[in-house]
Formats: structure tokens, C-alpha cells, sequence
């Protein structure tokens, strides 16, 4: 029985790492991250900037590794629109867009029969 645990959680770990790294890696197919994040009128001196500020300018295995290390701890950088931390900026966003249970009427019930047909 702990053999199939170990197994099991092997296998997460494997499909964790391959899938993050096809993402990862497909980032870069649809272009630059820089022209996605940057102003069309920015300089190549602010993109440049942009480029060393993320660690773009890394080899692809150097930010994939970064990456890797800074989601193990948790840390997914600053959001693009406050400049806090991702994480507190996920959990504040999350708690405005959420209206409270007493104002949604049935539809808290119709949400907690979903998520207990994908518990299942």
C-alpha cells in the first residue's frame, strides 16, 4: 500500500514538472514576453531594462530552473498592476469579486452541489 502512495506521488511530481515546463516553454512560442508586457511606444532601452528586471535574459533552463525554485517557496513575484506580492494581490482580488453568501441567494447552493459532483 505505501509502495502505490510513493508510486502515485512520484507520478504527480513528473506531471507537475512536464506540464509547467510545456507551459513555461509555450510562452515563449507565441513571442517575446517583453513585447507582450511592454508599450509598443517603449524604447529598446526599456525592454532591455524589462528584460533584466524579470530575468529574461537568462537562457531558457536558467529561468525555467528560477521559476521552479520560486514556486516551490510560494513566491510568484509582484502583480503587473499593483506591484505587490501575487499571492496577496490573488487573495485581495479574490475576496472584492466575491459577493457574500447572503447576497447570492440560491446560487451558493448550485456552487456547492458543483464543486461536490467534481470532489467525487
Amino acid at each position: 500500500m505505501l509502495s502505490a502512495i510513493v508510486r502515485r506521488l512520484l507520478q504527480t511530481v513528473v506531471v507537475v514538472l512536464v506540464m509547467s515546463a510545456l507551459v513555461f516553454a509555450g510562452l515563449y512560442m507565441v513571442g517575446d514576453p517583453v513585447l507582450m508586457l511592454a508599450s509598443p511606444e517603449a524604447t529598446d532601452a526599456q525592454r532591455e531594462q524589462i528584460r533584466q528586471a524579470l530575468g529574461l535574459h537568462l537562457p531558457l533552463w536558467q529561468q525555467y530552473g528560477l521559476f521552479l525554485a520560486k514556486a516551490f517557496q510560494l513566491d510568484f513575484g509582484a502583480s503587473f498592476l499593483t506591484g505587490e506580492s501575487a499571492r496577496t494581490d490573488r487573495r485581495a482580488a479574490g475576496h472584492l469579486r466575491r459577493p457574500e453568501a447572503g447576497q447570492r441567494g440560491r446560487e451558493g447552493h448550485h456552487d456547492g452541489v458543483g464543486v461536490g459532483f467534481l470532489a467525487t
